[in-house]
């Protein structure tokens, strides 16, 4: 299997000191010490030449799956399809994915049917496809056989991402020829994520929308009428417009009494006295 491994030694270290007197070593009085040395070891299995996996959103009807984003190529996951990444998601409103596997050698691949687990509860999983009622019967591939169908059904239980890992292990025939593309059994994983929401989100994003929907009729509705209105009646509110004009003008100008004007009405009323 293809990943890193941490590998550890440890051993005891105790402290011996040379007695003057007896010229002999003892051990010290502090006792034992741990020592340990750690490291991580890399491994990679051999690529499986000609192996390959696409994905498609619909099913392939032309038996050769010739379009399609890559998932495995010579049997190594694509950057997206990493199980360490699995950058590659379906939303929520997926609810199947399609992956046809094929091989381009003519030596003859024999796997056992295919494992899908899922990182948590979020989200139930079924396949049929690849030996689909055939319990646990092998599945082999060749290039002169068409590529295989793998169908993965996704059914939401819970909001939220899960991560959904698929593995299909690649186990030669142990009494066939020595011409297959490695020696020894391996698995081929890749993983992506799933996204999901539930019937009760579901039900309450349509909710939403609806109001939305019904707030944003009963405004156009309210500038329809406004603009009929405004329409039929705009002579009307010329009219009134004008109105309103000409009574702001007549209170601009209208004539205030100053000071002045005071004093000339007393003198005015003292020379009629």
């Amino acid at each position: 299997m293809s990943g890193l491994a941490k590998m550890f030694l440890s051993f005891h270290v105790t402290q011996f000191r040379i007695d003057p007197k007896t010229k002999e070593y003892k051990a010290s009085n502090r006792g034992p010490r741990q020592l340990t040395v750690g490291w991580v070891k890399e491994c990679h299995v051999p690529a499986i030449k000609g192996l390959t996996v696409k994905c498609l959103d619909r099913p392939d009807k032309t038996g050769k799956a010739e379009r399609g984003d890559f998932v495995v190529v010579n049997g190594a996951p694509t950057a997206n399809y990493e199980p360490s990444v699995h950058s590659w998601i379906y939303g929520p409103r997926d609810k199947t994915a399609y992956f046809y596997i094929s091989s381009s050698v003519n030596s003859t691949m024999r796997f056992d049917p295919p494992v899908v687990s899922s990182s948590n509860d979020g989200v139930r999983l079924s396949m049929d496809g690849v030996n689909s009622g055939k319990g646990n019967a092998p599945f082999f591939l060749s290039s002169q056989k068409k590529p295989q169908e793998l169908k993965l059904h996704f059914e939401c239980v819970s909001y939220g991402s899960s991560i959904v890992t698929v593995t299909i292990p690649f186990r030669p025939d142990p009494n066939g020829d020595d011409n297959g593309p490695i020696d020894g059994p391996t698995d081929i994983t890749w993983a992506f994520t799933k996204k999901c929401k539930t019937s009760v989100d579901s039900m309450a994003k349509t909710d939403k929308k609806k109001i939305v929907t019904m707030v944003a009729s009963f405004a156009l509705v309210v500038i329809i009428v406004l603009g009929f209105f405004v329409f039929f009646q705009r002579n009307k509110i010329q009219e009134l417009l004008i109105r309103l004009k000409h009574n702001t003008n007549a209170a601009k100008y209208k004539k205030v009494k100053t000071d002045d004007d005071v004093e000339e009405d007393v003198e005015m009323s003292s020379i009629e006295k």
